[in-house]
């Protein structure tokens, strides 16, 4: 749309949008008013809280980021810019999953094994994030096998 000269008037940035359905969908928007002639006052409409009421900012350029700044736009890219190594998988656990726990079973364990804290370490992927679940992890990098040796319940 920017090689074709089109400009962005006005834009609310994201929003949650209040619908009457069932079972609700989170659904977060953004408005984006354009047209092919410039206009010389644009208007960022922002929200502190996204359920809230939005604030009108005057703008000079609205760029597709929705922010006022020049029209500068990042390329796709598929390579890293710099010579480093090749990423195969993000936080992946390889245990089986005999070291992750969830909140009940981290707290059981701090009970049972109060030493065991300083071992435990919040963990989260995809669905944890985005669902604000409680996940733990035991970290044993550091543990030497005489600490290991003093906590039964994780030996």
């Amino acid at each position: 749309m920017l090689a074709q000269g089109i400009k962005i008037r006005f834009a609310h940035r994201t929003f949650s949008w209040n619908n009457e359905a069932r079972g609700k969908a989170a659904v977060h928007c953004v408005i984006i008013g354009f047209g092919l002639q410039d206009v010389a006052e644009k208007i960022i409409y922002e929200y502190a809280d996204i359920k809230g009421e939005p604030h009108a900012v005057k703008a000079n350029n609205i760029n597709p980021y929705l922010v006022d700044a020049p029209d500068v736009v990042l390329e796709k890219r598929r390579d890293p810019i710099c010579n480093v190594l090749t990423i195969t998988h993000g936080s992946h656990p390889t245990d089986g999953g005999h070291l992750l726990m969830d909140e009940y079973e981290m707290l059981t364990l701090v009970q049972d094994e109060p030493q065991a804290k300083q071992w435990i370490r919040p963990f989260a992927m995809g669905d944890e994030f985005i669902n604000n679940i409680k996940r733990y992890c035991l970290w044993l990098v550091d543990c030497s096998p005489a600490e290991l040796r003093q906590m039964p319940y994780i030996l």
